[in-house]
C-alpha cells in the first residue's frame, strides 16, 4: 500500500466522520452554535475535528471521542508507520506466502484495485514497500527523484 492511498483513506475516513457529525448536530441547529475542536495523531498523520453544534459540551465531547476510538482501533490495520500494523506486515511479506486479511484491509485490498484499474496503474498499491523505505514520514517536502525510486527497490 502506498503512502497516498493510506493518506486518501485517511481523508475519506475523515470526511465521513465529519459529515456524521455534522449530521448528528443539525438536527439541533439554532443560533447559539459553539465550536468544538480536537486534535490527535493517528496513522501518521493528524486528524482534526471541528464541530459546531448547540449541543452540550460534554456530549459534543463523547461523540468525538467516541469517533476517536474508532480511528485508533483501526491503526493496527491501516497505520503504515506501524510496523506490526496488518499494512506493513504486508507489505514487507514474502510474495509467495499466504496471509490472511482482517475485513476492513480485505475491503481496502478491494478498493485499491479499483482505483489501480480506473487510473489505469496510475494509482500503485504494489509500492508499498517501497513508499516505506523512502520514508515520507520524515521527508515530506523533498520530492522522489527517479534515481532516489531505483536505489530503494
Amino acid at each position: 500500500m502506498t503512502f497516498s492511498l493510506v493518506k486518501r483513506k485517511i481523508w475519506r475516513f475523515t470526511i465521513c466522520i465529519l459529515l456524521l457529525l455534522g449530521l448528528v448536530t443539525s438536527f439541533n441547529s439554532c443560533s447559539s452554535n459553539k465550536e468544538f475542536r480536537r486534535s490527535f495523531i493517528v496513522w501518521g498523520t493528524n486528524l482534526d475535528f471541528i464541530v459546531i453544534s448547540d449541543l452540550e459540551s460534554v456530549k459534543v465531547q463523547e461523540i468525538i471521542m467516541e469517533t476517536q476510538k474508532i480511528a485508533l482501533e483501526k491503526s493496527i490495520v491501516f497505520n503504515n508507520y506501524d510496523k506490526e500494523s496488518e499494512i506493513s506486515r504486508f507489505n514487507f511479506s514474502n510474495a509467495n506466502t499466504i496471509t490472511k486479511m482482517s475485513d476492513d484491509f480485505s475491503k481496502l485490498f478491494e478498493i485499491s484495485i479499483k482505483y489501480n484499474q480506473i487510473t489505469d496503474g496510475y494509482f500503485d498499491i504494489s509500492l508499498g514497500s517501497l513508499t516505506s523505505k523512502l520514508n515520507y514520514k520524515s521527508d515530506t517536502s523533498s520530492r522522489i527523484s527517479k534515481k532516489r525510486t531505483r536505489q530503494c527497490r
